[in-house]
């Protein structure tokens, strides 16, 4: 189903690390083909859907001023739907501060135990225990706003992007213009209230 990006609650977008490059890469392969796999969002409460996996398709989208994305509609309670995308994220690897910090939220947020998060993610114990003494002999600050890439050395992240790599707001028309939306791509106006 399609579903407007105005429609999806960002609950979750903190438990990320953003990966500029990622992005980048995604925001040139839905200009080509589109998007291919769907993000998973469950029924919100206060949005009428809650993001669950899918936080980099929704970037591109965004950068490439649509509207709508392709969604697949859980109809799982919150937690269960946050550890099934972690189970069915297989297109990168997740850091170990992302999972960390997943735990920490699935525990703290959601009261589930070391043991029921460690067999519910097919992990032991001790692991589940390390992730979480991980983000929290972090300083908050440092952990919830870290936005480096995994792997990248000290020296990579201080040199600038090149100027082929970067985008600005003055683009984003001729970006459009280049990548036109798909066929199927209709905007459809749902009534407020």
């Amino acid at each position: 189903m399609q579903v407007e990006l105005t429609e999806l609650e960002l609950r979750y977008a903190s438990l990320r690390i953003i990966d500029r490059p990622r992005v980048q890469r995604l925001v040139a392969s839905m200009c080509e083909q589109g998007q291919q796999t769907p993000v998973m969002v469950i029924r919100g409460e206060a949005q009428p859907f809650v993001l669950i996996d899918g936080y980099a398709r929704v970037q591109a989208l965004r950068m490439l001023a649509r509207d709508l994305v392709e969604a697949t509609v859980l109809d799982l309670p919150e937690v269960e739907a946050l550890v099934m995308g972690v189970g069915l994220d297989n297109t990168r690897q997740r850091s170990a501060l992302e999972e960390g910090w997943l735990l920490r939220e699935l525990v703290e947020a959601h009261g589930l135990s070391l043991e029921v998060l460690a067999r519910k993610l097919d992990r032991s114990r001790s692991w589940v225990s390390r992730r979480l003494a991980l983000v929290g002999a972090l300083p908050e600050s440092v952990s919830m706003r870290m936005s480096r890439v995994p792997g990248r050395s000290d020296r990579e992240r201080a040199r600038p992007a090149p100027a082929r790599s970067m985008r600005s707001a003055r683009s984003l028309p001729r970006m459009s213009r280049a990548c036109p939306a798909s066929p199927s791509e209709k905007r459809v106006r749902r009534p407020i209230g």
